[in-house]
């Protein structure tokens, strides 16, 4: 590689022993969406009780937007003007979804750097992190293992985008979230399933194209040069 590319890691932050079965087994524990709609909010950046709404409407998007409600033979409609400050809209799944969230991070070719992430990231439970080098052939394994589970339907992986929560109007769906999470840089891996339950499968040890877990101190002190494909710490 030559100067002037990029190179994208993936950065999954969890307990010393997640993290170790994570890198020896390639250990992959993957919650159900309702599972982050349904969680206390806390500081440690799980819960999002907006997780994968159909529509969102606040601030200037509701602007000309009317809600038109029918219920028991009574029509009413609502907008700005009579009151309303924001809308959401969720559909109820046919499908099970499950999650498996890390960071992502992009760092130039032939220059030292440090894979920057906020450190509010870590938490009580979320204290040591695994840096993954090869993102297409760690999520290559969760798919090949993902296929030969049963009600499978199908897979994607792609970064987070993130939309103004004050003014944002449109579609949300699993790939948006609110700016309030924005310094997650989050990176998702989501399947598709006939059937909605917790999933918890192997991929295989992942030395090779991950390197072995750190602490907080580790991480925060790290700086990492990629020349000619190679991450040297």
């Amino acid at each position: 590689m030559d100067e002037g590319y990029s190179k994208h890691l993936l950065i999954k932050l969890g307990s010393k022993e997640h993290m170790t079965a994570l890198y020896e087994q390639g250990e992959i524990y993957m919650q159900t969406v309702d599972y982050f709609r349904s969680l206390e909010k806390k500081d440690d950046g799980r819960a999002d009780s907006n997780e994968n709404l159909k529509l969102y409407y606040k601030g200037n998007s509701l602007k000309g937007l009317t809600i038109t409600v029918k219920k028991d033979n009574i029509t009413v409609d609502i907008s700005q003007q009579t009151g309303l400050e924001s809308f959401t809209y969720r559909e109820d799944l046919s499908i099970g979804i499950n999650i498996y969230s890390l960071s992502h991070v992009e760092l130039p070719v032939g220059v030292t750097t440090t894979p920057v992430l906020d450190l509010k990231n870590f938490f009580e439970d979320k204290d040591y992190a695994l840096i993954i080098s090869n993102t297409k052939e760690f999520v290559e394994r969760i798919r090949s293992s993902m296929m030969k589970q049963q009600g499978y339907v199908g897979i994607t992986a792609k970064p987070i985008e993130y939309y103004d929560h004050t003014n944002y109007g449109g579609e949300v769906g699993i790939f948006r979230k609110s700016k309030e999470y924005e310094y997650q840089k989050e990176y998702r891996v989501v399947g598709y399933f006939e059937d909605k339950c917790v999933r918890k499968f192997y991929v295989g040890s992942l030395k090779g194209i991950a390197y072995p877990p750190m602490d907080k101190e580790t991480f925060s002190n790290l700086t990492i040069r990629i020349t000619n494909g190679k991450d040297e710490f």
